[in-house]
C-alpha cells in the first residue's frame, strides 16, 4: 500500500472512531448526560477539518462504513436538534447543558456526518440517485447552519452542494419519474444561497442567485414560493427601514410577483398574512415616490387591499398614511378612516402615540374634526379601557387642541362639555401632573382673552378650570383663578360680582395679601372705608418685608383720585413706623413714594409752587443720603440696600439733567451732589461691570456740576462766592480725573469717544478755575495733563485766560514757554499762525521780565526753526499744486508776525550794543539777520537791518 492510501486509511479510521464515540455520546445525550461530549467537543472541528481533507475512498468497505455511520450520526442529531427545540417550546429540556452552544454543536456534529455520508457515498449504477439523496442532505445540513448563523460551515457545505446541483441540472432527461425532485432541490439551493448572501451583507451576490433562480425556474412548487416570497419580503423589508425606497420597491415587488404565481387557496394558511405584509411595505416604498406612475400603482395595490383585508388596522393605518401624501385628500374621509382605526386598534402605548400623530394631522386639517377623534377615543375606549395614563394623555391633547384656537371662546362649550361627561363617566379626578397640564393651556387662554379686555371669556375660562374634573389643582392654583375672577369682575365695574367671588374664597385665600388688595380697589370703587381699613391691616400685619402691596395700595388711592385714601394709607404707615419698622422698606419707601407720586406729579401740575416743590424735591434726596449714610459698611443689611440707592441715585441724576436748563442752578447742584454722594455709599463688591457703570453716572454728574458750577462762577458778581464755585469746579474735576482713566482704559467706540470730549472740556475749566484762583503752581500740571489731546483750541483757551488775568510776568511766561513746548514737538503739521501769536506773547513778555531774557533768546531760535519747517512746506505745497492737491494756509508762518519779530528782536540787539554787552548785541543781531533772511519781501527788511547793523562799532 502507498504512503498516502496508507495516511487516508489511517484518517479514516480516526473519523470512524470519532463518528462512533459522538454516535454513542448523542444517544446518552437524549438519556440527559452530555459529559462525554462535551468533555470531546474541542475535538469535532479537528475532525471536521480531518474529513475535509480526504478526497477519496478507495475501498467499498471504507465508503459503506462511511455512509452507514454518518447516515446514522446525522438522523441522530436531527433527533436530538428536534427533541430539544420541542423541550424548548414547552419550557423544559431533556438534557443538561441544553442552550445555544449545545445547538450550534449538534449542527456542527450534522456537518461533520454530512460529509462522512459525501465522502462514502455509494458509486452504484443508480448515480443521479445517490446524487439527490446527498443533495437533500447538503441542504438540510445547509438550512440547519443558517439557522444558528454558521455562516463559513453553511458556505462549506453549499459549495458541496453546489456540485450536486450542477449534475442534477444536466442529468439524463430519461429519468422523468423524479424529474421534479431536482428542480425542487435546485430551487432550494439557490434560496440557501440568498438567505447566506443575505447574512454575509453580500447584496451583489443576492441579486446574482435571485437572477438565477428566476431564470432557471420559471414556476416553483407553492412551498417553495411562499418560502421565496417571505425571503424576498424580508430583504424588501429591511431595505425599506433603511430608507433604500428605490431597492425596497424592487424587492417587495418581486415577493408579490412571487406570491401571486399561485392562487391563495394553493398557498399555506400563513400566506394571506404574508401577501398583506408584502402589499403593505410596496405601498409604503412607492409613497416616497411623486410620478403618476407610483400613484396608479398604488391605487391598485390598495384597492386589492381594501377588497381582501377590509378594515383591518393594517390597511386603515395604510389608508391614512396615504392620504396623508395625497395634498388633496378628504379630511373628512380621513376623519372617517382614523375614527374606525382607533375603535379597532388594540389599545397599548404604542399605539396610543400612533393615534394621537394621526390626530395630530387631522388638526392641521380642522380642529373640530381632531378634538371629535379624541373625544371618541377618550369616551369609547380609553374609559373603559382602565389605563389611567393613556386617558389622562388623551384628555390633556384635547384640552391643548382645543385652547389652540385663535378666537377667544372657541372649544369652551367641546372642553365644558367633555369634561362633565369624563367626570360622570369616569368618576375620577385628574392626578395631579395632569391637571397641572391641563391649567397651564387653560390659563394661557384666560391671560389671552384678559389681554384682549374680552372679560367675559376670561370669567369662563376661569370657571372651566373649577371644574371638579381638576380638582387636584392644589390651594394656591385654585386661589390664582379665583383672583383672577376677581380682576375680570373689577375690570368690568362689578363689585358685587367680586364680592361673591370673595365670599366663596377659603379662610386661606382671603387672608392673602393679593386677594386683600384686590379688594380694597373694591372698597375704593364702592367708597366702602370699612372694607378699605380692612384689609389695609390685614396688609400691614402680613406685608413685613417689603410693603409692596401697602405701598400699591397707596399708588392705587392715587390713581383712583382718592386722596381720603391716600391719607388714610400714609396715616396707617407712619403711625405704625415707629413702633415696628417695616423691612426692607422703612424710610426709602416712603421716600420714594413722595418722591415718584406725590412731588413730581404735583410739580408737573402747579406751577406755581415750582420753587417750593423742587425745594421739598432736593430735601427728599438728601434726607435720603443722610438715612443711608448711616448705614456706612453695612448697606446690604440695612433698610438703604443697593436697589434703593440705585433708586435714588439715578433719579436725583435724572431730575437734575431733565429740569437743568429751566430750574434755577442750585436745586441742580443740590441734586447732583446727593446722587455723588449715595454712589459713594454703594458695596465695593458689586462686580466689575456694575463698578463701570456706576464710575460712569459719577463722571457724567461731576461734569454736570462743573458745567454748572463754571457757569455760576462766570455770572456771579460777589467775589466770594465767585471763588466758592470755581472751588467747586476744581472739586468735580478733580473727582472727575481720578476716575476717568479708568473707565478710559476698559470702554471704547462712541462712549470712548464722548468721555474724551468731556475730558478735554474740564481741563479748560479746570485751567480756567485755577487761574480765577490764582492757583499758579498747578497751571503746568494741567497743560501736561492735557497734552495727550489737546489741540489748537485747547491751548488757545489757556492762553486766553492767561491774557486776561492779572497773573504775574513769570507765571505767564512759564504758561506761554509750556505752551509752545508742547505743540512744536508733536509730529503732526501745526497752526503757525495762532502758534506766531503765542510766540509773540512769550517773547513780548520774556522782554520784559530781567530774568526772562535768555528765554526770548530761545523763543528767537524756536521761531528760527518753526520758518525754515514753514519753507519747506511751501516746497511741498509747490509740488501738491502741480497735482492739484489742496494745502492749508495755516501752515505758513505769517510775515507781518515774522516782521514784528526782526525788529522787536533787532531793537533788543541795540538796546544790547547801548549797554556795552557786545556778545549779546552781535549774536542777536545775528539771529535777527538770519531770520530777516527768509522773509519773502524779496530781501528789502533783510538789507535795511544789515545796513543798521553794519554801522555798529564794535570794540576789538
Amino acid at each position: 500500500m502507498e504512503p498516502q492510501q496508507r495516511r487516508t486509511v489511517e484518517k479514516i479510521k480516526l473519523i470512524l472512531d470519532f463518528a462512533a464515540f459522538l454516535h454513542s455520546g448523542l444517544l446518552n445525550s437524549i438519556n440527559c448526560d452530555l459529559s462525554a461530549v462535551t468533555a470531546r467537543s474541542d475535538e469535532l472541528n479537528e475532525h471536521l477539518d480531518l474529513i475535509l481533507g480526504i478526497s477519496r475512498v478507495s475501498t467499498q468497505s471504507d465508503r459503506a462504513h462511511l455512509d452507514s455511520l454518518g447516515t446514522q450520526l446525522w438522523n441522530l442529531g436531527t433527533r436530538c436538534m428536534r427533541d430539544g427545540k420541542r423541550s424548548e417550546d414547552e419550557g423544559q429540556f431533556l438534557c443538561r447543558g441544553h442552550d445555544s452552544m449545545a445547538y450550534e454543536r449538534r449542527r456542527v456534529v450534522r456537518v461533520f456526518a454530512f460529509f462522512m455520508i459525501e465522502c462514502g457515498a455509494k458509486r452504484s449504477k443508480d448515480v443521479d440517485m445517490d446524487s439527490i439523496r446527498i443533495f437533500k442532505v447538503a441542504l438540510k445540513t445547509a438550512q440547519g447552519c443558517l439557522d444558528v448563523n454558521l455562516l463559513d460551515l453553511g458556505m462549506t457545505t453549499l459549495e458541496r452542494a453546489a456540485i450536486y446541483e450542477e449534475k442534477s441540472s444536466h442529468r439524463d432527461s430519461g429519468l422523468a419519474r423524479d424529474d421534479i425532485i431536482p428542480s425542487k432541490l435546485s430551487a432550494e439551493y439557490h434560496i440557501l444561497r440568498i438567505v447566506l448572501a443575505l447574512r454575509q451583507n453580500r447584496l451583489d451576490v443576492v441579486e446574482h442567485m435571485y437572477s438565477t433562480l428566476a431564470a432557471k425556474h420559471s414556476s416553483l412548487e407553492p412551498v417553495t414560493t411562499e418560502r421565496l416570497a417571505d425571503l424576498l419580503y424580508e430583504i424588501g423589508k429591511n431595505m425599506l427601514d433603511r430608507t433604500e425606497y428605490s431597492s425596497a420597491v424592487t424587492w417587495l415587488r418581486r415577493s408579490y410577483d412571487a406570491l401571486s404565481q399561485h392562487d391563495v387557496s394553493a398557498l399555506s394558511v400563513d400566506a394571506g398574512e404574508l401577501r398583506l405584509c408584502v402589499i403593505h411595505g410596496l405601498i409604503r416604498a412607492l409613497l416616497t415616490r411623486q410620478d403618476d406612475s407610483a400613484k396608479d400603482e398604488i391605487s391598485k395595490l390598495f384597492s386589492m387591499l381594501e377588497t381582501d383585508y377590509g378594515n383591518r388596522p393594517p390597511v386603515l393605518l395604510l389608508n391614512l398614511e396615504i392620504m396623508e401624501k395625497q395634498p388633496d385628500s378628504d379630511y373628512r374621509i380621513y376623519h372617517e378612516k382614523l375614527c374606525t382605526f382607533l375603535r379597532t386598534i388594540i389599545l397599548t402605548e404604542a399605539n396610543f402615540k400612533l393615534l394621537i400623530h394621526y390626530i395630530h394631522q387631522l388638526h392641521k386639517q380642522s380642529t373640530d374634526l381632531a378634538a371629535d377623534a379624541l373625544q371618541q377615543l377618550l369616551h369609547q375606549r380609553l374609559v373603559l379601557h382602565g389605563d389611567n395614563a393613556l386617558l389622562e394623555k388623551c384628555f390633556v391633547t384635547l384640552i391643548w387642541i382645543q385652547t389652540s384656537h385663535s378666537d377667544v371662546v372657541a372649544g369652551l362649550d367641546i372642553l365644558s362639555t367633555a369634561s362633565e361627561k369624563l367626570k360622570t363617566s369616569w368618576r375620577q379626578s385628574l392626578s395631579v401632573e395632569a391637571t397641572y397640564a391641563c391649567l397651564i393651556l387653560l390659563w394661557k387662554k384666560v391671560d389671552h382673552a384678559f389681554g384682549l379686555k374680552d372679560y367675559t371669556a376670561a370669567e369662563k375660562w376661569c370657571r372651566l378650570a373649577q371644574h371638579p374634573i381638576f380638582e387636584n389643582a392644589g390651594d394656591t392654583n385654585k386661589s390664582k383663578l379665583q383672583r383672577k375672577l376677581i380682576l375680570c369682575a373689577l375690570e368690568k365695574n362689578d363689585t358685587q360680582a367680586a364680592r361673591r367671588v370673595f365670599c366663596e374664597l377659603s379662610d386661606v385665600c382671603k387672608s392673602e395679601n393679593l386677594t386683600r388688595y384686590l379688594m380694597y380697589k373694591v372698597a375704593l370703587l364702592d367708597e366702602d372705608v370699612e372694607l378699605a381699613k380692612e384689609c389695609l391691616e390685614v396688609l400691614y400685619k402680613q406685608d413685613t418685608e417689603e410693603a409692596t402691596y401697602i405701598l400699591a395700595c397707596v399708588a392705587e388711592s392715587q390713581h383712583t383720585g382718592s386722596r381720603y385714601q391716600a391719607a388714610v394709607v400714609l396715616q396707617l404707615l407712619l403711625d405704625k413706623l415707629d413702633s415696628r419698622p417695616l423691612d426692607g422698606i422703612h424710610m426709602p419707601a416712603l421716600l420714594r413714594y413722595c418722591t415718584a407720586r406725590l412731588l413730581v406729579e404735583e410739580l408737573s401740575s402747579n406751577s406755581e409752587r415750582e420753587a417750593e416743590i423742587v425745594a421739598q424735591l432736593c430735601n427728599v434726596f438728601e434726607s435720603a443720603s443722610i438715612q443711608a449714610s448711616q448705614y456706612l459698611g453695612r448697606i446690604e443689611t440695612g433698610p438703604f440696600i443697593v436697589p434703593e440707592l440705585e433708586w435714588f441715585s439715578k433719579n436725583s441724576y435724572n431730575l437734575a439733567v431733565q429740569y437743568c436748563a429751566s430750574w434755577d442752578p442750585a436745586p441742580i447742584l443740590r441734586l447732583l451732589n446727593t446722587s455723588i454722594k449715595l454712589i459713594d455709599l454703594y458695596p465695593s463688591n458689586l462686580g466689575s461691570e456694575a463698578t463701570a457703570d456706576l464710575a460712569i453716572r459719577r463722571l457724567l454728574c461731576d461734569f454736570l456740576g462743573a458745567i454748572i458750577s463754571i457757569a455760576q462762577a462766570r455770572n456771579s458778581e460777589d467775589s466770594q462766592q465767585q471763588r466758592d464755585y470755581y472751588l467747586d469746579v476744581r472739586i468735580h474735576i478733580q473727582s472727575f480725573r481720578g476716575k476717568v482713566q479708568v473707565i478710559l482704559d476698559r470702554r471704547d467706540g462712541d462712549e470712548h469717544s464722548d468721555l474724551w470730549t468731556k475730558y478735554q472740556t474740564l481741563l479748560a475749566f479746570d485751567f480756567e478755575a485755577a487761574v480765577r484762583l490764582k492757583q499758579w503752581q498747578g497751571l503746568d500740571k494741567i497743560i501736561a495733563e492735557s497734552e495727550q489731546f489737546a489741540d489748537d483750541k485747547l491751548y488757545g483757551i489757556f492762553a486766553d485766560a492767561m491774557l486776561c488775568s492779572d497773573s504775574p510776568v513769570e507765571e505767564s511766561v512759564a504758561v506761554f514757554q509750556q505752551i509752545i513746548l508742547h505743540i512744536t514737538r508733536k509730529d503732526k503739521p501745526h497752526n503757525l499762525t495762532k502758534l506766531s501769536r503765542w510766540i509773540r506773547c512769550l517773547f513780548q513778555l520774556s522782554l520784559d521780565s530781567p530774568t526772562r531774557v535768555q528765554i526770548a533768546e530761545t523763543v528767537l531760535d524756536q521761531a528760527h526753526s518753526l520758518i525754515v519747517n514753514s519753507q519747506t512746506q511751501d516746497l511741498q505745497h509747490a509740488e501738491r499744486q502741480q497735482q492739484q492737491q489742496p494745502v492749508s494756509s495755516s501752515c505758513h508762518y505769517p510775515e507781518e508776525e515774522l516782521e514784528w519779530l526782526c525788529t522787536t528782536a533787532f531793537n533788543r540787539a541795540v538796546d544790547f550794543y547801548l549797554a556795552a554787552d557786545d556778545t549779546a548785541s552781535k549774536r542777536w543781531g545775528q539771529k535777527v539777520l538770519g531770520m530777516a533772511g527768509l522773509m519773502r519781501d524779496h530781501g528789502v527788511l533783510y538789507r535795511v537791518l544789515r545796513e543798521k547793523f553794519h554801522c555798529l562799532k564794535w570794540d576789538d
